[in-house]
């Protein structure tokens, strides 16, 4: 699943979890705020971290991008995924969601060979679509400290440009069968705009077969 930033794929993931749609939710920044936060208090957890990434500043590297939300380096993502479902054998056999992963092109060729030599199928792709006005309308009413203007505007133009090719990408691999492009966009009056948003979601996964 993939969108912009305050598209809301973190409350639909949970949900889709609650529900038993999906059994488990794997999401690329939580794991990388995991695995970073157990660097920064561990000093043998940090020589692994570094070590796995190939820099002895990869730590605080990774610390300052997540602090300042910045794209993470494909070959640290694409290390710390492929270790992640190599340890994690019940992602093999079961169905998830992968959230917020790929968000740019060779990540998304490194993922779909990851998953194909795992055996592990793509069912389907989520991308939830929201317009700029609306993802900063959204983004400033939730009042982060570092949430601006100027830093939403920015991260949006990173979606468009780095997020976009990717989904593009796996339509044209996969199919339009199996790329649902879903409107995650609501009026500004709506009060259960996050429950219309995920009914929106089920609804395609249930006309695409995937749910019971």
């Amino acid at each position: 699943m993939t969108g912009p930033n305050a598209s809301g794929k973190g409350t639909v993931a949970q949900r889709l979890l609650t529900e038993g749609m999906v059994r488990h939710h794997v999401s690329m920044g939580q794991l990388l705020r995991d695995v970073a936060q157990e660097a920064s208090n561990t000093p043998d957890q940090k020589q692994v971290l570094d070590c796995l990434l190939g820099s002895p500043d990869a730590t605080s590297h990774l610390e300052h991008c997540l602090r300042n939300r910045l794209l993470i380096p494909d070959a640290w993502t694409e290390a710390l995924i492929e270790l992640y479902l190599k340890n994690h054998p019940e992602l093999h056999t079961s169905v998830w969601l992968l959230d917020g992963y790929p968000r740019r092109l060779e990540a998304a060729k490194h993922l779909m060979a990851l998953l194909d030599e795992l055996n592990i199928p793509l069912l389907h792709v989520l991308h939830l679509r929201v317009p700029e006005a609306e993802v900063l309308r959204r983004s400033l009413l939730r009042k982060r400290e570092d949430d601006n203007k100027e830093t939403i505007r920015s991260r949006y133009r990173i979606y468009e440009q780095e997020i976009l090719p990717v989904v593009e990408h796996l339509e044209a691999l996969l199919g339009t069968h199996q790329v649902s492009h879903i409107d995650a966009s609501t009026d500004t009056g709506q009060t259960n705009s996050r429950e219309i948003i995920y009914q929106r979601v089920k609804y395609t996964l249930s006309s695409a077969g995937l749910t019971s």
